[in-house]
């Protein structure tokens, strides 16, 4: 190689906010202020939005910096100082709140310094250094009058913090601006949970809108709750050793919500398997990507080889990306598999179960009716009934237990007959039976058990199969009084698609089937075809009528304005005749 070399430059200013927009909004400044006070040490970090007068600061209670440590920090930017233990890794958060805020000030004191004036406060202006080619420094000052105090008495003179990040005049841009609660909190669990768990640390948010109107929340990182599959190691050449430590997320009232999160080993910073998907949706099989991003899984991949990237928002893609997804496609199809397909056959169960249960309702009331008695006695003749485990006279002749335990239209309404298990009418005393008992129940994974017995309690029933080899859409057992539905059934999978259709189509289907019940015998054979042949019109008619007919559910049919125009025009027509 030649001694000519020719020599580069750049505009510093202009290549000092190009490094800061790599962190685009703010709420990607406020994650690296919390980053950054996580990574010493602090245990209670605050965060305050105002968009009153546009100002965020973020403080924490860790062992601060020192003014030789902040320099250090200056001339290290896209140079990360931090050992491997610390979540920073590339130097750039320092800068990240420039262009996103007309300036921002950092004021810091270490731990080791106990005078009043310990504090020294640095001042970065957008304009400023952005106006400069070669940046002549930062501005300084001490901050005297101020101390440190966990439980400040004083609020002028003693402060709980001892690093405080304050942005001035944040961005107006509303998309860039557009912090709340809940999505700080998702942000900062996906990329800290590990490091708050560690430290015990908290991060407590405080959001001021225009109004003046306060959103407050503390953030804590628990544990993951769900139930733990066993842990697995799996090794590759290229991607190393991958550790999946993952859990069935736990139901709650919304669902399964859990999330899966991927790391660096010996790093504690995470991202959310989301994002890690974005660049790798080539490289997954699409249900994969949707079975983990779904929310019935919880846990953490941790890859020895693969690499975030510099803005840790995606991985790189590589050799290592490569074999880390085929290593996560193994796990996946070993493990993963069985348990989203029992996790969702369980839901669509329980969905089918509580759809039904309103439908009994319906039915219920119908038979209570007058006009309808006829169609309650072909229920007076079932001969088997059910009743709940405390309903039983030892009388009654008992047939058998249930095999799956079933919700009473009674039950899921509350009340005493459900605190007392009873499936009943409700009674103070269990041991007697109920004059004109008929129970109506939904059979599915949630519910109690009940008792089959003879003669006694005589009801209807629903039960959900998915009989592949069954080409029967329904079937009504005037035995036990349990009116079966084939939910694999192509026009029943058609009505799946709206919870209302799938519910009326139910009702349908239990009218006609005990309708039939009142024909002849000789004549139910070829009833039956008719109303299978039927079934087809009608669910077409359930699904595309109103679409087709421009009719809107709760409404009235409103006549268009030209309609009405033309109307008023023939009437002023026939009048002059």
């Amino acid at each position: 190689m030649g001694d000519n070399l020719s020599q580069i430059e750049f505009h510093q200013g202009e290549a000092l906010l190009a490094i800061a927009g790599t962190y685009p909004s703010l709420a990607d400044v406020i994650s690296e202020a919390v980053q950054n006070a996580l990574d010493v040490e602090a245990v209670n970090i605050s965060v305050f939005i105002n968009h009153r007068n546009r100002t965020v600061t973020v403080s924490d209670d860790g062992i601060g910096v020192s003014k030789s440590q902040f320099e250090r920090a200056l001339k290290s930017v896209c140079y990360s100082r931090k050992d491997e233990s610390k979540l920073g890794k590339y130097g750039r958060g320092l800068v990240a709140p420039l262009g996103k805020c007309e300036k921002f000030t950092f004021t810091s004191m270490p731990k080791s310094q106990t005078s009043s004036s310990g504090y020294i406060r640095w001042t970065f202006e957008t304009a400023v250094i952005q106006g400069q080619a070669k940046i002549a420094g930062v501005p300084y000052e001490e901050v005297t009058g101020q101390r440190f105090s966990r439980n400040p008495k004083n609020k002028k003179e003693e402060v709980p913090w001892r690093t405080q990040v304050k942005l001035i005049g944040f961005t107006k841009d509303r998309v860039l601006s557009r912090v709340t609660c809940a999505s700080l909190r998702e942000g900062l669990l996906e990329r800290f949970s590990v490091a708050m768990r560690k430290r015990n640390a908290s991060v407590s948010i405080q959001i001021n809108d225009a109004s003046g109107a306060s959103e407050n929340e503390k953030v804590v990182a628990n544990e993951f709750e769900g139930r733990a599959l066993p842990v697995e190691y799996l090794d590759n050449d290229l991607a190393g050793k991958t550790t999946f430590r993952i859990f069935i997320a736990k139901k709650t009232s919304k669902g399964r919500r859990g999330k899966i999160l991927v790391g660096e080993a010996g790093k504690d910073f995470r991202i959310s398997f989301s994002d890690f998907s974005r660049n790798t949706v080539d490289l997954l099989d699409r249900e994969i990507i949707d079975a983990l991003s779904s929310g019935l899984f919880e846990g953490e991949f941790i890859t020895e080889k693969a690499t975030l990237s510099p803005t840790r928002k995606y991985f790189e893609v590589n050799d290592a990306l490569v074999s880390l997804c085929l290593v996560i496609e193994d796990w996946y199809r070993r493990i993963g598999e069985e348990h989203a397909r029992k996790i969702r056959e369980e839901a669509k169960d329980q969905r089918l179960q509580l759809l039904g249960v309103r439908s009994m309702k319906v039915i219920e009331t119908m038979l209570g009716l007058p006009q309808f008695d006829f169609l309650k006695e072909v229920v007076k003749g079932f001969k088997i009934g059910t009743v709940g485990v405390r309903h039983t006279k030892p009388s009654v002749k008992v047939v058998g237990k249930q095999p799956d335990p079933s919700i009473s239209t009674l039950g899921a309404q509350g009340g005493k007959a459900e605190r007392d298990k009873d499936g009943g009418r409700g009674t103070n005393d269990p041991g007697h039976e109920h004059p004109e008992h008929m129970p109506f129940t939904v059979r599915g994974p949630r519910g109690r058990e009940r008792t089959a017995v003879k003669g006694n309690s005589l009801g209807l029933q629903f039960l959900y199969v998915d009989e592949l080899t069954w080409d029967k859409l329904w079937d009504l057992d005037t035995t036990t009084g349990v009116l079966t539905f084939n939910t694999v059934h192509p026009l029943w999978s058609e009505c799946e698609r709206d919870e209302k259709s799938l519910m009326r189509f139910q009702e349908h289907i239990t009218i006609t089937a005990l309708m039939l019940e009142t024909v002849p015998d000789s004549w139910k054979d070829i009833h039956r075809r008719l109303v299978d042949d039927s079934m087809s019109g009608f669910v077409f008619w359930l699904m595309q009528g109103d679409k087709l007919a421009g009719r809107k559910p709760d409404r009235r049919i409103v006549p268009k304005a030209a309609e009405i125009k033309s109307a008023s025009k023939s009437k002023v027509a026939a009048a002059g005749k």
